[in-house]
């Protein structure tokens, strides 16, 4: 128990120092989560701003496990039903607070999930040529990266990259997604793992 609160309060502490910067993060962009067991994933509420979210308030506990096993599903199916998936999402939460409309990524990805919209990385988000740069930009820096087209943020978007991941399940610790008008995610193990992929992603 000792051990998962320090992991918790590196992730939260994180979890603030991306939401601080203004360049990461605007207004009440961005939001992060972790996963503590095989079910339990700590997720940023709705309406709160990260650089605000703390181990008191903010964060939402969520069973992840039937989020992931839905999108799995819907992946699969080539389907998806955006009012059915939303309410599961609620379902799985604990009472008092609503997780941020793009838990369903979160659930799909590993341990540490960072979400952020950096204004440098979303000039290329932005541009027609932003595939191609990326990925010169991550082979120089050396990470494991996938291109999202654009998907209306939420249930779209989380079945676009439930659709990759079935095609191209990760094989690296690391995962970053340069989401196509949007902004970034990594994904990592770790908390350290993921900020340095992030710093370097930007």
């Amino acid at each position: 128990m000792e051990k998962e609160t320090g992991v918790l309060n590196h992730f939260f502490n994180f979890s603030q120092r991306l939401g601080s910067n203004s360049s990461w993060v605007q207004a009440g962009g961005g939001n992060t989560s972790i996963k503590v067991d095989a079910g339990r994933m700590h997720v940023k509420a709705s309406g709160w701003r990260l650089r605000d979210a703390n181990v008191m308030a903010g964060f939402v506990c969520v069973n992840g496990q039937p989020v992931r096993d839905y999108y799995r599903r819907a992946a699969q199916a080539q389907d998806g039903n955006e009012t059915q998936a939303n309410q599961l999402i609620l379902d799985s939460a604990e009472p008092g607070a609503r997780p941020s409309m793009e838990t369903g990524f979160h659930a799909l990805m590993d341990t540490i999930v960072l979400h952020s919209h950096p204004v440098l990385s979303n000039i290329l988000c932005c541009a027609c040529e932003g595939p191609a740069l990326f990925e010169e930009l991550c082979r120089e820096h050396g990470l494991s990266w996938r291109w999202v087209p654009y998907a209306r943020p939420g249930h779209e978007l989380t079945l676009a990259i439930a659709r990759q991941l079935r095609d191209a399940p990760l094989v690296d610790p690391v995962g970053v997604w340069f989401l196509q008008n949007h902004g970034i995610i990594v994904s990592a193990a770790h908390v350290d793992a993921a900020w340095q992929a992030h710093e370097k992603a930007l």
